[in-house]
C-alpha cells in the first residue's frame, strides 16, 4: 500500500463478503423482524377452546401449531369475506 492509498477505517470487509452466507440466521431474523404482527388477548374460556381445537388437529399446543392454526383461520376468514 502506497502512502497515497488510505487504510480503510474500522474493520476491513472484503467486497465479496456476503453476510447472508456467513450468518443466515441473522438474515432470517432481519426478514422476520420486518413482517407484520398481530397480538391478541384471549379470554380464559376462548383460550381453552382454542387450545383444545389446536390439540385435536395437531396433537400438541406449541407455538408452531398455534401459528398454523391462526394462519389457517385468517385465510378462511379472508376467503369468506371475499366471496
Amino acid at each position: 500500500m502506497s502512502k497515497k492509498d488510505k487504510k480503510p477505517p474500522g474493520p476491513f470487509i472484503r467486497e465479496d463478503f456476503d453476510l447472508a452466507l456467513a450468518m443466515p440466521s441473522l438474515k432470517q431474523f432481519t426478514i422476520d423482524d420486518l413482517k407484520f404482527r398481530v397480538y391478541t388477548l384471549f379470554d380464559a374460556d376462548l383460550l381453552q377452546e382454542f387450545k383444545a381445537a389446536v390439540i385435536k388437529k395437531y396433537g400438541t399446543f406449541y407455538p408452531d401449531e398455534t401459528k398454523k392454526a391462526v394462519l389457517e383461520a385468517i385465510k378462511m376468514w379472508i376467503a369468506h369475506v371475499n366471496k
